[in-house]
């Protein structure tokens, strides 16, 4: 099983698995605290794109490589848009997104790369951060899984990116599932219900909940049952279960702010040795 630990430094908290980072993984699943933003963005916003004064976007994102102890410009961004794209990272895409928005991945929802001193970034607020490390080829993957990368199977698509491009064998990869929205809070109607039931099979009564007459769904387990499906083995994918919306003081959620707050973001990258 994945362990993870809730870590401060300076002020600044982030969730890191202890485990990765004795095999030479630097690896932060940030919190909202300890930042330069004001308002709803309240405190360690981290993305440009959500209407925050990008000079505190900055300091926040210089904040957090001074505390991880890595360069601002070996971080990579990208551009999420919901859906189940695969983007290969190298060296040439250092910095990319990092100080403007214009310049982050184009369309990316996951990254994978082997390349020592590159540090993949993503951002979420509710969405369930998949992070995937190929203990034996040193290869590790990050997704972005909203409803609709989680119903297109990202977390899957980025295993076999793993599996075709560097070699992966899914047996050998580790996963941790992040703090997103969880089924306590996850309310979907009966369509989206109806489209998780076609796709998920049978598998669907353990990733949705019905209360009331309501569905509640199960966006972390979902992406769980995803990566045992792609051939991970089950102790070997750790799950966080915090849902972020009922931990608003901690967490960015989007549906549990109506719509307007930052992003915190998960961090995930080789040290170079």
């Amino acid at each position: 099983m994945v362990s993870w630990h809730l870590h401060s430094v300076q002020g600044l908290s982030y969730i890191t698995l202890p485990e990765w980072q004795k095999q030479g993984l630097t690896v932060a699943i940030t919190t909202r605290t300890g930042g330069f933003s004001q308002g709803e963005y309240s405190s360690l916003n981290l993305a440009f794109h959500v209407g925050d004064d990008q000079t505190a976007v900055l300091s926040n994102r210089e904040l957090l490589a001074s505390v991880l102890r890595i360069s601002l410009a070996d971080m990579v961004c990208a551009c999420q848009v919901h859906k189940a794209n695969v983007r290969i990272v190298t060296e040439a895409d250092k910095g990319k997104g990092v100080f403007e928005y214009a310049s982050a991945l184009p369309e990316t929802d996951a990254m994978v790369t082997d390349c020592e001193g590159v540090f993949l970034t993503t951002f979420y607020a509710d969405c369930i951060p998949i992070l995937l490390f190929d203990v034996t080829r040193r290869v590790i993957g990050l997704a972005h899984g909203g409803w609709k990368g989680t119903m297109a199977k990202i977390a899957s698509a980025t295993v076999e990116v793993m599996r075709k491009e560097f070699g992966s064998y899914p047996q050998d990869i580790k996963a941790f599932i992040g703090p997103g929205i969880g089924g306590c809070c996850y309310e979907v109607d009966d369509g989206l219900a109806a489209q998780v039931r076609t796709v998920f099979g049978k598998d669907s009564r353990f990733l949705l909940e019905e209360k009331q007459g309501r569905n509640y769904w199960y966006l972390d387990r979902t992406n769980f049952f995803i990566l045992e499906n792609a051939g991970l083995h089950h102790q070997n994918i750790g799950l966080c279960g915090m849902c972020t919306r009922c931990n608003q003081e901690l967490f960015y959620s989007y549906r549990g702010s109506g719509g307007r707050t930052g992003r915190f973001a998960v961090v995930l990258g080789f040290n170079k040795r």
